[in-house]
């Protein structure tokens, strides 16, 4: 630890970027883990549009706020139930049901 002039402590940049690091990967480990117990499960979703990433499939949401990914083009505000076989630890990868 680092004493500031008025007698704070202060971890040092290195460590403390260490610590966000390791905290962030701990993160999108339970992350995953979550969204792996949804694959085989169905879901209505809401599409909201073409991917940012992948003009060839749609961003969709469920009804939990998950994000959906499914290759397809669809008119942004439809509805439809989506199977999920895939996750990622910010989202899941899906099909038409």
């Amino acid at each position: 630890m680092v004493r500031s002039a008025r007698g704070r402590h202060f971890v040092p940049a290195e460590i403390a970027t260490e610590r966000l690091l390791r905290l962030a990967d701990l993160q999108n480990q339970i992350s995953l883990a979550r969204n792996q117990v949804m694959v085989g499960r169905r879901f209505e979703v809401l599409v909201e549009g073409p991917s940012r990433k992948d003009p060839a499939v749609a961003t969709t949401r469920s009804r939990g706020g998950k994000v959906v990914h499914v290759r397809g083009s669809f008119a942004p505000g439809t509805f439809f139930e989506a199977i999920v076989s895939a996750a990622a630890p910010h989202h899941l990868v899906g099909s038409v049901a």
